[in-house]
């Protein structure tokens, strides 16, 4: 008997068709694992560059331009002190010179941390808070004020939020703890200077009180017009000048003979003197010690306002600030102290003029090495302009 062969349907799986599935599986396969295998590179090639990018930035941000003893400090510190201290506001032409004025005001800055170290002076929290509510209104206040847009400025004023100038700071990379230590940083300064003036700076010293006349002698005032100082304009007005005679003994001796017929001394001053502040006063100079009388007239004035006899006529003494040396002072000693408290802003500028001295010399103990080329400095503007 025939054997009856059964129909395989269409779809039935032959040994032949098996094979050439398999196959066709096998090559899908292979496909699709070198695609994967590419996509898998690619994107290996943009992480690592990613990757080597940031890495090369955050190797340049700790490359160190600055070292003052043990102390160092790297591009990134560079770069956070100028953004905090606004250097965008500033013009590019003018980015150099700031920058580098930042740079020498960092060093100054932490060679007085370290001073103060050596002075038992430091900053407390409580001094740093203290300070924030000087500048800013109180938290209360703040909070329920109207949220106002940030603007370019980080110059806190009285009525200003102090946690709308940290989102401004956090906009380019600030911390609080970052603008916290700058405060710090500030006050010890204020410390340190207090300290070396306290020391050094008396609070009642000698003092003479003086009256001026400076003179141009190539320019010698021969009339003036009238003086007035209004509200609305607050300024005075210059006096007409003719050319006079250069020789500064024959102006005195000018003087001298008008005093000695009966005129004023404030009149001749209000009407003669090239210095505007004091001639609207007649020529008071006030009351001033020693070495406010040098700082701001030069030596020879100083010894003069202390050598002349009361309501004498100084010879001519040159005025120091004389750009062309033709100015000069002629001036009358009204009276003398031995010991007068000192005003306070003239123990005030004092002071200054005494730390000034005293860190300068202090400067000359420290180890400073300096190495921020210009290349680094170029990469730090670039970095905080971003």
């Amino acid at each position: 008997m025939a054997k009856n062969n059964k129909e395989r349907p269409e779809w039935a799986v032959t040994r032949g068709r098996a094979s050439r599935w398999e196959k066709e599986q096998q090559r899908q396969q292979i496909i699709l694992i070198s695609v994967s295998a590419v996509i898998v590179l690619v994107l290996g090639l943009v992480g690592y560059a990613f990757y080597d990018h940031a890495q090369s930035q955050n190797e340049e941000d700790h490359e160190t331009i600055l070292k003052v003893n043990d102390r160092s400090f790297d591009l990134g510190d560079y770069v956070k002190l100028l953004r905090f201290a606004g250097i965008s506001q500033y013009t590019s032409s003018y980015h150099a010179d700031f920058a580098q004025y930042i740079f020498n005001a960092m060093q100054s800055q932490e060679m007085i941390r370290q001073l103060a170290l050596t002075l038992g002076l430091g900053v407390t929290e409580a001094e740093i808070d203290a300070n924030i509510e000087e500048q800013f209104a109180p938290p209360e206040a703040s909070e329920n004020s109207s949220e106002q847009t940030p603007d370019a400025t980080l110059t806190p004023t009285p009525t200003a939020s102090y946690n709308t100038l940290l989102k401004q700071l956090k906009s380019i990379g600030i911390s609080e703890k970052f603008y916290r230590q700058q405060i710090s940083l500030n006050i010890l300064q204020e410390k340190v200077r207090d300290y070396i003036g306290e020391k050094d700076v008396a609070k009642e010293m000698p003092q003479a009180r003086v009256q001026g006349i400076l003179i141009d002698v190539k320019a010698a005032v021969t009339e003036i017009n009238s003086v007035s100082i209004t509200a609305e304009e607050g300024q005075v007005e210059e006096p007409t000048v003719s050319p006079g005679n250069e020789d500064p003994e024959k102006v005195r001796e000018t003087i001298k003979a008008r005093l000695a017929s009966g005129e004023d001394f404030s009149a001749l001053a209000e009407e003669s003197s090239t210095d505007t502040p004091s001639r609207v006063s007649g020529g008071d100079l006030g009351w001033l010690p020693g070495d406010i009388s040098i700082a701001k007239y030069g030596e020879s004035f100083k010894e003069a306002t202390f050598s002349l006899e009361l309501g004498a006529l100084s010879k001519p003494i040159p005025a120091s600030t004389s750009a062309d040396n033709t100015d000069y002072w002629i001036i009358q000693v009204l009276e003398r102290e031995d010991s007068r408290l000192v005003e306070e802003a003239q123990r005030d500028q004092l002071i200054n003029a005494s730390f000034n001295a005293w860190f300068e010399e202090q400067s000359k103990t420290f180890t400073v090495t300096d190495l921020l080329s210009a290349e680094l400095k170029t990469l730090a503007i670039q970095k905080a302009l971003q």
